[in-house]
């Protein structure tokens, strides 16, 4: 089961919260393409705000803050780890149809402002919630998940480790100065 997707007429003028629960299919599918799977159903919680932003043109201020306990292998004993991901995000989204979004859409070149950079847009007076958790999840899993207390793995010879082999054949120009 996906994440909600808030309707533009849901949003009152002092904000709407939600507590929606991660459901282990939806973040399975997030992580299809990584090594990783939920460990628990449900898979963690969100909370998220959403107010008006600016003076009636449909812009919407988006903070999502939550967490997530995945399941994946240690990459230094190779066991099994469990994994919390939190995430935190806040983005100023406004609709597709705004003089920005028109712009790109058009082709035309439109340089970005610095407030602009947390910036994103949303289609037919929905916001779809699973878009930006996904991103945000994805965003802070770790590239080498490791138990705490792992040693680094052993290197032969020590803990130095020696040249690359694929390297010897470049031994022959080593300078005297060098040897």
């Amino acid at each position: 089961m996906a994440l909600p997707t808030v309707h533009l007429r849901d949003l009152s003028d002092s904000g709407l919260d939600l507590e929606p629960v991660v459901d282990a299919a939806w973040l399975g599918e997030v992580l299809a393409g990584t090594e990783l799977a939920p460990a628990a159903d449900p898979a963690g919680t969100l909370r998220v705000r959403l107010d008006k932003a600016g003076d009636g043109d449909g812009a919407v201020v988006l903070n999502v803050r939550g967490s997530v306990l995945v399941r994946g292998t240690c990459v230094r004993c190779l066991e099994p780890i469990e994994i919390p991901i939190s995430c935190t995000t806040s983005l100023l989204l406004e609709p597709a149809t705004s003089a920005r979004a028109k712009a790109t859409k058009a082709g035309q070149e439109y340089e970005l402002t610095a407030e602009e950079l947390d910036l994103d847009v949303y289609h037919d007076e929905k916001i779809e919630l699973s878009q930006w958790v996904r991103e945000q999840i994805l965003v802070e899993v770790p590239a080498h998940p490791a138990h705490e207390d792992c040693a680094p793995p052993a290197v032969a010879g020590g803990n130095k480790p020696g040249p690359d082999p694929r390297w010897a054949a470049l031994e022959k120009f080593k300078t005297k100065k060098e040897l």
